[in-house]
């Protein structure tokens, strides 16, 4: 008898445990690219890394008070 429930048991959890194919498609289908996001994502990277290191180009014409303000905006809004 123990053996009967477990298997029961045992069979109730692999069913259970199943995964809806069709919700799942349904979520693949509705995913779309969206370049303008892509775009907006690399160029806080580009900020990112330019505030990280030692101010070159055009940051290195800024004061030691505007690098540290800058630096202090792209971390807290990135």
């Amino acid at each position: 008898m123990k053996k009967i429930i477990g298997i029961l048991i045992f069979g109730f959890s692999l069913f259970g445990c199943k995964e809806k194919i069709s919700e799942k498609r349904e979520f693949e289908e509705k995913v779309e690219f969206n370049q303008r996001l892509a775009n907006e994502l690399k160029r806080m990277a580009e900020i990112d890394q330019i505030a990280a290191y030692i101010p070159q180009g055009e940051y290195k014409k800024m004061t030691d008070e505007q690098w540290n303000s800058f630096k202090d905006s792209v971390f807290t809004t990135h």
